[in-house]
């Protein structure tokens, strides 16, 4: 049997939770470890993760620090699939990057979509 893939929920809200559950109870293989992270140590995901971590918090919430650390975390864990809940629109800029390592990211638009949602002001402003 090949290693497990990991699938990395970072910094998302608490329905999360009930996705690792559900992948949890159709893995009958154990085909995945389940990553999650977040800022909160209380963040309800933990609880159904393998892997469970605190992210860091940086400088005027830095998206190029942000980006950086979740590259590293993908690549030191050999995250297969990457679900980001924060900066996606910054992360989708550098996706060559995440898949030349092997890591699939999961985003729910465009970075062009993704900026304007992830931008109160230019959203309001459309």
């Amino acid at each position: 049997m090949s290693a497990p893939h990991g699938v990395w929920f970072n910094r998302n809200f608490s329905h999360i939770r009930a996705a690792l559950d559900l992948i949890h109870t159709a893995d009958f293989e154990n085909r995945y470890t389940l990553l999650c992270s977040h800022p909160n140590p209380q963040f309800a995901g933990f609880f159904a993760a393998h892997e469970a971590f605190l992210e860091p918090s940086f400088p005027n919430n830095s998206q190029p620090s942000h980006v950086d650390r979740c590259f590293e975390q993908c690549r030191e864990c050999s995250v297969a699939l990457f679900y980001p809940g924060h900066a996606q629109a910054a992360i989708l800029t550098r996706l060559s990057e995440f898949e030349a390592i092997g890591a699939c990211v999961i985003a729910v638009s465009s970075v062009d979509a993704l900026t304007c949602l992830e931008d109160k002001a230019l959203f309001c402003a459309d």
